[in-house]
Parts: structure tokens; C-alpha cells; sequence
């Protein structure tokens, strides 16, 4: 039997800074957690994957007020798509 959770990274304050996915065959998965210095205050998780592309799985951030409060939280992942190849196909002049 194997976990989804292969090796877990935490940082001095015990917080976890890193997840790594693994079943024991494919490839794997990490998910990193990005905190502000100062509060410790969760500012980012970063997924990746290795063994073929596209990498980045999710880029998410987080935005707060002065109280602490998630204003906008934004995914700054490439498109895992990139259609311009497609558009070009679609559009270009028939020969």
C-alpha cells in the first residue's frame, strides 16, 4: 500500500514548506508553499510536476489587507495550452 504523500519539508517554524505526490510509479508531484517572512503568512503555493511538460500545474497567490484578510487570490500558471499553432491552422488561407 502506498501513501499519496511521499516526503513532506518543513521549515523551522514547522510549518510545511514542501509536499511531494507519489504513488510509487509514474511521476511525481510537488507542491510548494510560499510564506511571507515577517507573519509567516501563507503568500503562494507553487505545483510542479516532473516527466513531461506542461511543468508548472498551478502558481496560485495570494493577496491580503492590512488586517490579514485574502483580498485576491490569482493563478499565475502558464496555459497548460498554447492554441496559437491552432488558430494559425484554423485561419490560414487554404492552398
Amino acid at each position: 500500500m502506498y501513501s499519496y504523500i511521499s516526503d513532506t519539508v518543513y521549515n523551522a517554524l514547522g510549518q510545511i514548506d514542501q509536499l511531494t505526490f507519489y504513488t510509487g510509479s509514474g511521476n511525481r508531484v510537488y507542491q510548494a508553499f510560499n510564506r511571507e517572512l515577517e507573519t509567516g503568512r501563507l503568500t503562494g503555493v507553487h505545483t510542479v510536476r516532473d516527466g513531461f511538460a506542461p511543468f508548472t500545474l498551478a502558481d496560485v497567490r495570494y493577496t491580503f489587507d492590512d488586517a490579514g484578510n485574502i483580498t485576491k487570490i490569482t493563478d499565475v500558471a502558464p496555459s497548460p495550452v498554447d492554441d496559437t499553432m491552432l488558430q494559425l491552422r484554423l485561419f490560414a488561407p487554404a492552398h
